[in-house]
């Protein structure tokens, strides 16, 4: 009896996006190891796109689920530009650039918000509901202070289905400091770290230990600057940070150890609630990774948590051309403290398709003489109503 109520219990813990509606009951939001107790989930952040959409980040995004196939994507931010959206009608066309191509696979998606998402006419709230149209969407609202919204939690089963083998936060990491000022931008607020202080607490006594997890969110924590490296001004690599305008210029490079690059300046709150404190004092959450800043793609340890940092996936936003990309998680229910990560960039997918895709999909878009001309031609047509955007193999028709 206590295994059967500590399972319901877990279930349970996904934050209430089991009883958001009739239509979110009959969605499958469970996550569960493979036979082969591994687990993938796909990190696509700041696509930061309107309802146009980047032909270029649609081919991208086709190609690295064609490379992953992931169990689960998860949205890292920005995952709009709001405030080039216009109406809620233009919110709505934005989001479904991309949950339709989720929607047409059939893969699970959950996402956070970013700083940009709502700074159109349509709030959180309203693409929160927007969202979950989607058959595919297992995200929900959540624990909310009206301002946040977004803060759930996604257990995955283990294999056998016994217990939660590992889980995923989801958290509002907020915009601005103050929407009315240039204070700089938001950090996690004390109420959200509360919800996930008894969600965490919950959680170990469903489960009767502590699981291991990852927190997404879409702004880096203040404490990036004290787990990077201070050097002079003038060394090699070195980016430089102002806290704010009366602060000195500092300069930080990545400390030893640490994988990925640092390209530019995080972004964090110049104030701080005590999200990484209060993380680490809980102990189940293995790193916490961001989006915000597009070209940085660093892993950095710190106080025995990582701060991992995506670049960003989209085309229509600043990026770097050699590391524009997506974040890969590998995990293993039986080694969940050493979970793998890894990057694809704009490189290896289109090295993919040259030397996977193009050999094996027999659609004529990439074939040469009479029947490569032929799509040719269509192209034009189908540019001119932006219809047939991209093969199913990921390349883009035009």
């Amino acid at each position: 009896m206590k295994r059967i109520i500590a399972i319901v219990l877990s279930l349970v813990l996904a934050v209430g996006c089991f009883s958001m509606s009739a239509a979110a009951i009959e969605k499958d939001y469970t996550l569960q190891f493979g036979d082969d107790g591994k687990f993938t989930v796909l990190h696509l952040t700041d696509i930061q796109d309107l309802y146009l959409f980047n032909a270029e980040t649609r081919k991208y995004i086709n190609t690295i689920i064609n490379m992953t196939n992931p169990d689960v994507i998860v949205l890292g931010g920005d995952n709009i530009t709001g405030y080039g959206s216009g109406f809620k009608c233009g919110a709505k066309a934005s989001i479904d650039k991309f949950m339709s191509i989720f929607e047409k696979r059939g893969i699970k998606v959950a996402i956070v918000f970013g700083n940009h998402d709502d700074e159109g006419v349509a709030t959180k709230q309203d693409m929160m509901a927007m969202y979950e149209k989607y058959d595919c969407f297992i995200g929900c609202t959540g624990f909310t202070d009206g301002e946040r919204v977004g803060n759930y939690n996604l257990p995955i089963r283990s294999s056998d289905g016994s217990r939660d083998a590992f889980n995923l936060w989801l958290i509002d990491s907020g915009t601005y400091r103050n929407l009315n000022s240039d204070e700089g931008y938001a950090a996690v607020n004390k109420a959200t770290l509360d919800w996930y202080t008894e969600t965490s607490i919950a959680l170990e006594e469903a489960n009767g230990a502590k699981v291991p997890s990852l927190m997404f969110q879409h702004i880096v924590v203040p404490e990036i600057y004290d787990a990077l490296l201070e050097v002079e001004e003038g060394t090699e690599g070195a980016i430089a940070h102002q806290a704010d305008e009366n602060a000195e210029m500092k300069y930080y490079v990545l400390p030893g150890g640490a994988k990925g690059e640092l390209l530019e300046s995080p972004c964090p709150p110049n104030y701080n609630e005590g999200q990484f404190e209060t993380v680490k004092a809980r102990g189940d959450v293995l790193g916490i990774v961001t989006g915000h800043d597009h070209t940085n793609t660093f892993e950095v340890e710190y106080q025995g948590v990582k701060l991992i940092n995506s670049p960003c996936v989209g085309y229509a936003t600043y990026y770097n051309e050699e590391n524009i990309g997506a974040r890969v998680f590998v995990l293993d229910e039986n080694d969940a403290e050493n979970f793998e990560t890894y990057l694809i960039n704009a490189e290896d997918a289109k090295e993919y398709v040259e030397n996977e895709i193009k050999p094996v999909c027999d659609c004529g878009c990439h074939k040469d003489g009479i029947c490569g001309f032929i799509y040719s031609v269509k192209r034009v047509f189908w540019a001119a109503f932006r219809i047939n955007r991209s093969c199913d193999c990921g390349s883009v028709h035009y």
